[in-house]
């Protein structure tokens, strides 16, 4: 005879029940009652016309046809399994385009890409350095990283964490302009380091202004000086001397824990910005995007957590709020665009 459909619940609660020889067991499992898993048994073998238990006492026993059935129940199940496995497998074979911010992918994760090849060999990742909103039809990409505050709802999206801005400099240059022996920082006389990336829908100068409108800490009228497209540049530059970088705090820090940059005032507010990962929607259940995006998600959740307790040791006064604990007071002088 032919399996039926109608005949496959019945052949699953079979398998269940003579894998525990418990109707009892077998209920728990599928979130039924005795009296139906019992129901369920004698309609299968009404329909197979031979008897699949031995009802004793106290407990179930297998018939030899109900063990050949078991067996070959089993070895079915395992096959379908294996069908399965070898076709999430394919699914994460080949290549993977993910497009990425210049910065975010030089910055930080570059060097964190070891261990996704450890679990994925398989799966092969191009990147492709992109600025502005992720555009899956002109672009070669499968994947993007943006860091923005745009909505996209035609895209699926994880989001990945929200960014905050803290100004950096070299040791050096702190030392020599004073930033970290008085109690009342002038940040005045300092060169600012100018960054566009990802910028581009902002006035220039964005992160600067916006980071001394909502501290209250002066700085000098705008400069165009040093201008980068680029924020890893701007960080190369301020490691150099060369003046003052707004940072991007995920993306800074692991310059500020290797001691190449320092934070001369303690203020860490948020960009009003983050980063999310997108993807077609139709593309959103395929296992090789599941993978990165949950990888991806993981890693940062991670790092974050570790690196944040070791810093929160060093840096006690990173906050959001505004510079009254520095002595400082907005004026006429604070930042603003000069045209």
């Amino acid at each position: 005879m032919l399996v039926e459909q109608s005949m496959l619940a019945l052949l699953h609660t079979f398998e269940v029940s003579a894998r525990h020889l418990s109707f009892t067991k077998a209920a728990e499992e599928l979130y039924l009652t005795q009296g139906a898993i019992s129901q369920r048994i004698r309609r299968l073998e009404e329909l197979l016309r031979f008897k699949l238990f031995i009802r004793l006492t106290r407990k179930l026993m297998l018939t030899p046809e109900g063990e050949q059935l078991l067996l070959a129940l089993t070895s079915s199940l395992q096959q379908i399994n294996e069908v399965i496995e070898d076709i999430r497998f394919n699914e994460l074979r080949g290549m993977l385009c993910i497009g990425l911010p210049p910065a975010f992918g030089q910055l930080w994760l570059m060097p964190r890409l070891t261990s996704f090849k450890t679990t994925y060999r398989s799966l092969d990742l191009l990147f492709y350095g992109q600025h502005g909103l992720p555009n899956f039809e002109a672009e070669p990409v499968d994947m993007a990283v943006y860091y923005g505050n745009a909505s996209l709802p035609h895209l699926h999206s994880w989001t990945l964490l929200e960014e905050w801005l803290v100004p950096v400099c070299s040791p050096e240059y702190a030392a020599s302009h004073g930033l970290l022996s008085t109690d009342k920082t002038d940040l005045r006389k300092c060169s600012l380091l100018h960054c566009t990336e990802s910028l581009e829908q902002f006035e220039f100068g964005y992160e600067w202004q916006h980071w001394s409108q909502s501290t209250g800490v002066v700085l000098p009228h705008s400069n165009r000086k040093y201008v980068f497209n680029q924020h890893a540049m701007a960080l190369e530059a301020a490691k150099h001397g060369m003046g003052l970088a707004m940072g991007r705090w995920f993306l800074v820090m692991p310059a500020v824990l290797r001691g190449e940059l320092v934070m001369p005032v303690d203020y860490k507010i948020p960009s009003g910005m983050g980063y999310q990962l997108y993807c077609s929607r139709e593309h959103v259940q395929r296992p090789r995007y599941q993978a990165f995006a949950q990888w991806l998600q993981r890693t940062i959740d991670e790092w974050l957590e570790i690196k944040e307790a070791s810093l929160s040791a060093e840096h006690p006064f990173i906050y959001s709020g505004h510079g009254h604990d520095h002595g400082i007071e907005p004026d006429a002088d604070c930042f603003c665009e000069q045209t």
